[in-house]
């Protein structure tokens, strides 16, 4: 991939999504205003999903075991139309967690149960698979 500014600003746009992520900072993650702006601008799955996925936490962290299921299928809908990677992320081990967790999280589960079934898991990103041509780049 040829790395220029443009793609390097939103490539460092989805690295401090992952930082604020990884770091338990959901609320932060969910609400990125580039991500925001770039799916308001572009409707890019990628980025809709991943400000579900950092809901699906926040609904975790309070106990929202219906609100975490339904945001869940929102962001593996969001996922599913995206190849198994993209912008080099891998969307397909995003989707078999969100599958596993879906399969034993049920809406009565109390807190505590919640949190214990859906651990919170690292999203990483390799560079190195970036295409180049994903309309995401294009961002500005």
């Amino acid at each position: 991939m040829a790395v220029d500014g443009q793609t390097m600003n939103f490539v460092e746009v989805l690295r401090d999504y992952i930082r604020k992520f990884n770091s338990g900072k959901f609320r932060d993650a969910a609400l990125q205003p580039e991500l925001k702006e770039a799916w308001v601008k572009l409707h890019s799955p990628l980025c809709r999903g991943l400000m579900i996925l950092a809901s699906v936490y926040l609904h975790i962290e309070n106990g929202n075991a219906p609100g975490a299921r339904i945001k869940m299928q929102r962001a593996l809908a969001q996922f599913e139309q995206l190849p198994p990677t993209y912008l080099g992320f891998d969307i397909e081990s995003i989707r078999q967690t969100l599958r596993a967790c879906l399969a034993c999280v049920s809406d009565d589960l109390s807190p505590e149960e919640l949190r214990r079934r859906v651990p919170a898991f690292t999203l990483a990103q390799d560079v190195g698979k970036i295409l180049g041509t994903e309309p995401e780049l294009t961002f500005q």
